[in-house]
């Protein structure tokens, strides 16, 4: 398509375009979609924008016609695009008035060092580690010194570890972005922006946290590295993503190991699982394996059993650890599980895995 179109369809891009139109403001077009409601679902409408655009499918609707009244009481006729034009149009043309609008919308991270924060200024608090969230520090570290909290939490860290940062932030008239934790406070719904890429927000057309984060801090496209984008399609789909993503096997190699040591899983338990591969049991022709953990990282099974581990490979994969079970398999095997045991999750990517038997869903 060319380099210019793909500046086009960069999801960054498209974030920029809905911020100009929604400063511009305006009302609903034929669609009845207005602003507000456009941004109430705001990935998944600019995911399909972007899929349409790429594909060649996007075409406009049509206008909504209407009538103004001008002052010497005659009426104006006024024609009205819908939003998804509306911002579809923006990237067009690629207008000026779009940074002007991202530097109205939130302020850029050079905004705001050390103690400074400034009304408006987002505030960041880290959930527990991975290498995306390690990734995403050293984001922050080089490009919002100052303004993230990061107590190294394990995984299932909620907002109420960051209770009292929270709560001094919003008194400085900081916004709060709350990556990949429970939020179990009360919180105004504009109060603060949830970032998480997991559980009922997973989807292979979503943004990663990394992603959104990058995004947030309006960095330029030339700073999302290689190194950024493989991590990111690892937090998508592991193995699997990174592979789709063209990455070579030593690239595979070491992804994946740093992910597992960022998750804190000792070389004591990737024994363990490799003991347990050993033993794991086969059926369906062998396009499932029932393996028993002695432990709840799972991590080490899935990466062992790909053939880029040297493993033999298999599509569905049923770990049974001390307390639950863990299923990892294709998309279709995972929407048959959570219609028959609800609950589970909703939104899946197209490989996934669902926790039970308490319904929870984690990383390993």
């Amino acid at each position: 398509m060319g380099e210019l179109f793909d500046r086009m369809t960069l999801f960054s891009t498209l974030l920029e375009a809905f911020d100009y139109v929604k400063a511009n403001e305006g009302c609903a077009g034929v669609d009845g979609i207005s602003i507000d409601d456009f941004a109430c679902d705001l990935d998944e409408e600019l995911a399909r924008l972007r899929r349409d655009l790429i594909s060649d499918d996007y075409r406009p609707s049509r206008w909504l016609h209407t009538y103004i009244k001008k002052q010497d009481g005659g009426h104006r006729p006024l024609s009205i695009p819908t939003v998804r034009d509306r911002v579809a149009h923006t990237v067009a043309l690629g207008r000026r008035p779009m940074q002007e609008a991202k530097a109205g919308v939130a302020r850029s991270s050079a905004s705001a060092t050390g103690d400074e924060i400034r009304s408006g200024d987002f505030v960041f608090f880290l959930g527990g580690q991975d290498l995306e969230m390690e990734a995403i520090r050293q984001l922050l570290e080089d490009h919002a010194p100052g303004r993230f909290h990061d107590k190294r939490l394990a995984w299932g860290a909620a907002a109420s570890d960051y209770a009292d940062e929270i709560a001094e932030t919003l008194k400085r008239g900081g916004r709060p972005v709350l990556i990949e934790l429970e939020l179990d406070v009360a919180l105004e719904d504009d109060a603060c922006v949830v970032i998480d890429h997991h559980g009922r927000r997973a989807g292979s057309d979503r943004r990663t946290s990394l992603e959104h984060v990058f995004e947030l801090l309006r960095l330029p496209q030339k700073s999302w590295t290689r190194w950024c984008r493989l991590v990111a399609e690892n937090d998508r789909g592991a193995i699997a993503a990174l592979r789709r993503a063209g990455a070579g096997p030593e690239e595979i190699l070491e992804i994946r190991n740093r992910d597992r040591r960022a998750q804190g899983i000792s070389a004591d338990q990737e024994r363990a699982a490799r003991e347990a591969i050993s033993r794991a049991e086969y059926s369906a022709g062998d396009s499932l394996a029932v393996v028993r953990l002695p432990h709840g990282r799972t991590s080490p099974v899935t990466d062992f059993l790909d053939p880029a581990f040297g493993g033999r490979g298999c599509d569905n994969i049923l770990v049974i650890s001390p307390g639950e079970v863990n299923f990892f398999g294709c998309g279709e095997i995972v929407g048959c599980l959570d219609r028959r045991f609800p609950g589970l999750d909703g939104r899946l990517p197209a490989a996934t895995r669902l926790l039970g038997p308490l319904g929870r869903q984690g990383r390993g």
